[in-house]
């Protein structure tokens, strides 16, 4: 499998009270990501960060060659901070945008051959669909995608 199949982005929060536990939660990421990664390791990681991060990040982020970027706040919605994510430079055409408080315990390139490669989201359902199917629906055709009926 190509070495460089997506880009992989996080994006904690540094601007707010709860920067401490972003960054607790950025280097638990980011350690995991070192120790059990894998051959992911060699995918293009990025720290997209809101606000400016803590030494301890920058430190780890670079030992595991992440690039990090600080970007401002968007005050559109809870999640809305999570768009900053797409504004890195990619190195790839795909772009594997992952929540701060998840941590990788194997080799993650997999994923594309789960997920797709034109796929436009991918999430842990716990059974149920987070998003329901009509909004789904008005999301592909406002990309002009086509609609897969199994998610």
């Amino acid at each position: 499998m190509n070495a460089k199949v997506f880009d992989v982005v996080i994006v904690p929060d540094f601007s707010g009270d709860v920067a401490r536990r972003f960054e607790i939660m950025t280097l638990l990421f980011l350690a995991s990501w070192q120790e059990f990664g894998g051959l992911s390791r060699k995918l293009p990681l990025h720290v997209a960060c809101i606000g400016e991060p803590p030494n301890t990040v920058r430190t780890l982020a670079a030992r595991c060659g992440a690039d990090v970027t600080v970007h401002e706040p968007l005050l559109v919605g809870a999640f809305a901070n999570k768009l900053r994510g797409f504004e890195i430079q990619a190195q790839t055409n795909h772009v594997l945008l992952i929540d701060t408080d998840m941590m990788v315990l194997s080799d993650i390139q997999g994923l594309i051959t789960q997920i797709g490669p034109d796929s436009i989201a991918a999430s842990a359902s716990f059974g149920r669909c987070r998003v329901p199917e009509d909004r789904w629906r008005r999301i592909h055709e406002s990309l002009e995608l086509p609609f897969q009926e199994e998610q």
